[in-house]
């Protein structure tokens, strides 16, 4: 089925489903589906870099965390903006959420640990960040990892014994 009507850009990085919405990142907006009018809707108020590249959410559904590449201003020239947002209402409105990781970084994947979900990962540009607190801060994790690491992609698995393991798939192969 053709689901574009209202999607004002179509040149679509990434979806996920959240409770009973579905969210799509653009190259230049957030879209929610609404589901009675049978199109899409911006979703990206408080969000300035709106090139988003990730996508995701805690398992109730209750924050979405919403990753973006690099702003072109309206002159054309690449700006440092933030690259990490949060929505706690839905996607209704944004904030940034990016204490602790540069603003000129990329944020290719966001992963929330489902059983530890205060437990955020970012993987950018910039190698891996790391949040115990939701994305309130945010650390480098960069243990182990070769040098100019790019994380393109991060899973979580989650062991019976309370471990974690978190695999990293990047600029230089893939790292846990």
């Amino acid at each position: 089925a053709y689901l574009n009507s209202g999607l004002t850009y179509r040149d679509v990085n990434t979806i996920i489903t959240c409770g009973n919405y579905l969210f799509a990142g653009t190259v230049k907006d957030v879209f929610r589906w609404d589901n009675q009018k049978k199109m899409w809707e911006s979703a990206s108020a408080g969000i300035k870099n709106k090139n988003i590249i990730s996508l995701t959410a805690t398992p109730k559904g209750e924050i979405i965390y919403a990753g973006a590449g690099g702003y072109l201003d309206k002159k054309g020239f690449l700006t440092s903006s933030p690259s990490l947002y949060v929505s706690k209402d839905n996607g209704k409105t944004w904030e940034a959420w990016d204490d602790g990781i540069p603003g000129d970084t990329l944020v290719y994947s966001i992963a929330v640990n489902m059983e530890k979900p205060e437990r955020v990962y970012a993987g950018t540009s910039d190698g891996i960040y790391m949040s115990d607190d939701g994305g309130d801060d945010w650390d480098k994790a960069d243990d182990g990892l070769p040098d100019d690491f790019r994380a393109f992609d991060i899973k979580i698995k989650n062991l019976d014994d309370g471990n974690t393991l978190v695999y990293a798939a990047g600029s230089k192969g893939v790292y846990m």
